[in-house]
């Protein structure tokens, strides 16, 4: 239902940009005025797809490119070994994939566990707060995947006639136009530093998205400081923990987890849903005075929680209680904050003084749990519900501010487009290389075969048939693999 909401809103907004560019077109007062800024800015539009074409950068692109030839043409070589290897990478990621697939087990919920190549659509696999990181990055590594075909186009004497940007229904993306007889001539070797250089570029923005993402702590370290614990950078009004925790605070512990940084507050969260609740050690004489009740004489909640507290005080809760001596189990109402600030437990035999003291269990039902959060700002947190709730709850960064200026959103900014970037430009880097019709491996590994078996295979219509053979193979290898991607999204 998520998906067709997503599709049925942007195909809504397609469609009404596609009828007033019609109605402006026929209308006679605009008309003119209208075609002839569109041509000014290089604009074309159709439904669900607009086009911005432009010369002006044909000069930057020749400039750049024959700037230093010979240092360019090293660079691009380079591009040439990244190239292959992708390819060759390409083909076994996407076969291991489709294998793993047909062969992995279906869960109870009719899915794969497993990761598939799967299309991003918004507020279906990616949340609508990321959308403008997703567009802006891809744009980016779109763009400087075309820059790269320019450039080194320039480098070995091919005319760039054109650049340009679009958007498909939603997805960004760019290209270049080269001078197709001029390409046509140059030797394969050159060929082929043109056909890699997209890649290539989009394999240098992955690895100073890494160097960025690593040198991080570094670069921040005048206004922020780091492994100090996990600094709370945003939390919503309605939220649960509103006004008992707030943006700036530090968190430090949960429950006995420390917590250093970011990563850590959420393996502590995850530790802590993954496992049974724990239970504290609570000496007798705390007990003492409290009414205990047996199990029928308890209620049960819809959720399956156990209730015995008769005054249904927010900062009492039920605790089942396990004594060391054979007595029978019972339940009585204790203050949680008293009771979660004592020692934890998995019986009554991990506590000091295993006769004087009982192991106390909160009384709730899976997967709720009971978590003490411990911060700088007041006193601890207690939080009754989904632990796995919280990392979508607590918006935090490892960055805590030295200074009062230093914004919260910064560190988690960049190492939001850090992480993008990585992700979207590895996959175009990878994809675009699948030897398959109409991407770049396809010319890719056309090159290849003229350059490397031209005198081992000289008959050209068995090398032509051998290549086409291996492009219909990658074609239907990425075909089959999106075909699962769509599958699995739709039952997302």
């Amino acid at each position: 239902m998520t998906l067709l909401i997503t599709i049925g809103t942007l195909s809504s907004f397609w469609a009404v940009l596609f009828l007033l560019d019609q109605l402006i077109r026929r209308y006679r007062p605009w008309k003119s005025a209208y075609l002839q800024r569109l041509e000014d800015c290089g604009l074309s539009l159709s439904f669900a797809h607009v086009k911005c074409y432009t010369t002006k950068f044909n000069k930057f692109f020749h400039t750049i490119g024959n700037s230093s030839r010979t240092a360019c043409r090293l660079w691009f070589g380079l591009g040439v070994l990244t190239g292959v290897l992708l390819m060759i990478t390409s083909v076994a990621v996407l076969m291991y994939t489709l294998f793993q697939f047909i062969f992995s087990k279906v869960s109870e919920d009719g899915t794969h566990s497993h990761q598939v190549l799967t299309p991003v659509m918004p507020g279906v696999n990616l949340p609508w707060n990321d959308i403008a990181y997703y567009l802006f990055t891809l744009t980016v590594c779109g763009v400087f995947h075309e820059a790269g075909h320019a450039l080194a186009a320039s480098t070995e004497q091919v005319t760039v006639t054109g650049f340009g940007v679009f958007v498909l229904f939603l997805y960004p993306g760019a290209f270049v136009d080269l001078h197709s007889d001029h390409l046509s001539v140059i030797s394969p070797k050159r060929q082929l530093r043109i056909y890699c250089a997209g890649v290539w570029h989009n394999t240098i923005l992955v690895l100073c998205a890494l160097g960025l993402l690593w040198c991080m702590p570094y670069i921040l370290s005048p206004l922020y400081m780091s492994g100090i614990g996990a600094v709370v950078t945003s939390l919503p009004e309605d939220s649960v923990l509103a006004g008992k925790i707030r943006p700036g605070s530090v968190i430090t512990r949960v429950n006995s987890c420390l917590v250093t940084t970011d990563e850590g507050w959420y393996s502590c969260i995850m530790d802590i849903a993954n496992r049974p609740q724990r239970g504290y050690c609570v000496p007798n004489e705390m007990l003492t005075g409290r009414e205990a009740y047996g199990v029928n004489e308890t209620t049960v909640a819809d959720d399956g929680t156990i209730e015995c507290c008769k005054e249904h005080l927010d900062s009492d809760i039920c605790f089942h209680i396990f004594y060391s001596k054979g007595r029978h189990s019972q339940y009585k109402c204790l203050t949680a904050r008293a009771v979660s600030a004592r020692e934890m437990c998995g019986s009554s035999r991990d506590c000091h003084g295993v006769y004087e003291y009982a192991c106390v269990f909160p009384a709730i039902s899976s997967p709720s749990k009971l978590i003490r959060i411990s911060h700088t700002e007041d006193k601890d947190v207690l939080f009754l519900g989904d632990p796995s709730a919280l990392p979508y709850i607590v918006s935090t960064s490892s960055f805590v501010p030295r200074v009062s200026v230093a914004p919260l959103w910064l560190p988690g900014l960049m190492k939001t487009l850090c992480t993008y970037f990585i992700s979207l430009s590895s996959a175009l880097a990878l994809l675009n290389m699948v030897p398959a019709y109409f991407l770049d491996g396809q010319w890719t590994l056309s090159v290849l075969m003229e350059l490397y078996f031209e005198k081992k295979i000289p008959d050209a219509h068995k090398r032509h048939f051998i290549l086409n053979c291996v492009l219909i193979f990658g074609s239907v290898l990425l075909g089959l693999n999106i075909c699962l991607g769509i599958w699995t999204l739709i039952n997302w």
